[in-house]
This record gives C-alpha cells, sequence and structure tokens, in this order.
C-alpha cells in the first residue's frame, strides 16, 4: 500500500510539473508571438510613415535634396508634384548634380526663365510609378516633358541616359523616387547621327553617312546600336579611298564600309571582353582585343583603337575610333 501511495503520488507530481513547465513554456511562446507582432506591427507603421509624405514633402525631409526642392518651388510645381490623386517617378539630382552646373542653376531660378526651368524639371519625372525591380536595360520612358529617358544597366548599376542612380526606391505617398547624380538635360541627349553631328572631330563621319542614305537607318529611336566611330582623322589618313567611296555609283561600297562599323546591340566598354567577336550590319565580324588599359577593334584587314569610349546616345553608344575599318 505504501509502495502503492509512493508511486501514485511520483505519477501526480510528474503530471503537475509537466502542466507547470508546459504553462511556462506556453507563455513564453505567447510572449514571443506578441513580441513579433510588436515587431511587425512597428514596422508597418513605420513603412505606413514613410510613405504618408508626398513628393514634395519628402523631398523637403531629405537634406541631400535641397535645391531641387528649391527649383520645384521656383517653377511653381509644388502642386503638381504633391498631388495625392498621381502615381509618379522623379529621377531626383541631389544637390553636388546641381552644383556641376551652378551657373546654369542660377540662370534657369531666373523668373523669366520659368518656362526653360519647368521643362528641365518635367524631364525628371514619369507619370506613373516605376520602380528599379520594374526597370529594364535598353527601356525608353516618356517623361512630363514629351521626350524620353533611356534605362541602362551595366554592371548592376543603373543609368538614365548619362546620369547614375545612387538611391532606389524611395516610396512616396504619390509615386516613387530615384536620385540621380547628374541633372538631366532635355534635348541633349540625342540619337547616333544627331551625337555625331554635335561632335566636331566626326564630320567626315557624318558627311559619309548622309551620303550613303544611312541617316533615318542611325536615326531610328527604336534601334539600339553600338557605333565604331572613325574620326576626321582617320578618315584623313585614307583620304583618297573616302574619294572613290563617296562616287555617287560606289554607293554600296560605301554602305558596305559604313555598316561594318555598326553592332545591332548596345555594347559599352565595361562589356567588352578579350578576344570577344561582334557581328556587324554588314553580316562580317570584328574581334576585341585588349592590350594592358588599350582597347582595339579588329577587322579583316586592320584594326582601330578606341580613343573615346561610351559616349551614350538615345539609341545606342558610340566608340571613337583611330582608323578606319575595312571590310
Amino acid at each position: 500500500m505504501e509502495n502503492n501511495n509512493k508511486t501514485t503520488m511520483f505519477v501526480v507530481g510528474a503530471i503537475v510539473a509537466v502542466l507547470i513547465i508546459g504553462g511556462i513554456v506556453f507563455t513564453l511562446a505567447s510572449n514571443d508571438n506578441n513580441d513579433e507582432d510588436t515587431t511587425n506591427e512597428s514596422m508597418e507603421n513605420e513603412e505606413a510613415m514613410e510613405a504618408s509624405s508626398n513628393i514634395v514633402e519628402l523631398a523637403s525631409e531629405t537634406s541631400s535634396l535641397s535645391t531641387l526642392v528649391t527649383a520645384v518651388q521656383a517653377a511653381n510645381l509644388v502642386d503638381a508634384l504633391s498631388d495625392q490623386d498621381s502615381s509618379l517617378t522623379v529621377f531626383a539630382p541631389n544637390n553636388s548634380a546641381f552644383s556641376e552646373i551652378q551657373s546654369t542653376v542660377d540662370t534657369l531660378l531666373l523668373p523669366e526663365n520659368l518656362a526653360q526651368l519647368q521643362n528641365v524639371l518635367q524631364y525628371h519625372v514619369v507619370a506613373s510609378e516605376v520602380f528599379s525591380t520594374d526597370l529594364q536595360d535598353g527601356q525608353v520612358v516618356e517623361t512630363l516633358n514629351g521626350e524620353t529617358l533611356k534605362v541602362r544597366i551595366i554592371n548592376g548599376e543603373v543609368f538614365v541616359n548619362n546620369s547614375r542612380v545612387i538611391q532606389a526606391d524611395i516610396e512616396a505617398s504619390n509615386g516613387v523616387v530615384h536620385v540621380i547624380d547628374s541633372v538631366l538635360v532635355p534635348g541633349a541627349f540625342k540619337n547616333v547621327v544627331g551625337t555625331a553631328m554635335d561632335t566636331a572631330d566626326l564630320s567626315t563621319l557624318v558627311a559619309a553617312v548622309s551620303a550613303a542614305n544611312l541617316v533615318d537607318a542611325l536615326s531610328d529611336e527604336t534601334a539600339n546600336y553600338t557605333v565604331f566611330a572613325p574620326n576626321n582623322s582617320a578618315f584623313s589618313a585614307i583620304q583618297s579611298t573616302v574619294n572613290t567611296l563617296l562616287k555617287p555609283e560606289n554607293l554600296s561600297q560605301l554602305q558596305n564600309v559604313l555598316q561594318y562599323h555598326v553592332v545591332a546591340s548596345e555594347v559599352f566598354s565595361s562589356e567588352l571582353k578579350d578576344g570577344q567577336t561582334v557581328t556587324t550590319l554588314n553580316g562580317e565580324t570584328l574581334k576585341i582585343s585588349i592590350e594592358g588599359e588599350k582597347v582595339f577593334i579588329v577587322g579583316t584587314t586592320n584594326r582601330a583603337e578606341v580613343i573615346l569610349a561610351d559616349v551614350k546616345t538615345s539609341n545606342g553608344v558610340v566608340h571613337v575610333i583611330n582608323s578606319v575599318l575595312v571590310p
């Protein structure tokens, strides 16, 4: 009997212990869940607070965007960029970006230049939300001033025209802000032909492209080209050949030579690799040779050195070379 009583007491004690321990564990688990819920709720509240500011308020709260705020106020665009019914994407130049063109900024801020200032600022705004995950290499987006911006993703970095995104996806209640490192200039980002026309050292190339009836093809805004562009000295080195090619009866030969300098995709210098081959518009191939810090484009009969790389255009990229490649 005594043994039975001891056994019964032992079992009851064990059950009580289990219940007590279980209660403690349950209490601790409940507290953990409560803590997790509180943390999640806190994070959600913080996100809600962050997104409660509209684009202008968000910029006003960001010290590195104070010059942009001043410009927006001077341009009478505060109401438009604060509109809660809008969904906007703003590529926002930081203060350093504006400082690099301070004299231009000072001029734009004059009351008589209101329309120009508005045009510049509207060139930084897209009338829809575009997050970094939505951006694609080669993508073209239309801005509020009716012009377009081109997106390039190079080695994981995002560029809009010639500006680099240095901070992405800052959410506002009426859109999203991406901070960029330079001011976007309307009309300055031209296509391959327009860019060559604005470059004095490519005037002979422009004349050849015009004579070859290739202006429309190389101005196509829907295309993505890489142009290895011989400078004037390169053409001067084979002047007699150039004179022959420019004759109307040699049109097809001229077109063949020029198309030998064009690739139907964008290839920036950071994407070029030693030994790489690229196919040109005339169906032949060029080979890339990298020797130390120098990059050479090797053709069938000769090669040219890249003397100026990565001149971005609205429909591709131009690399200036020092020799005319002969197919």
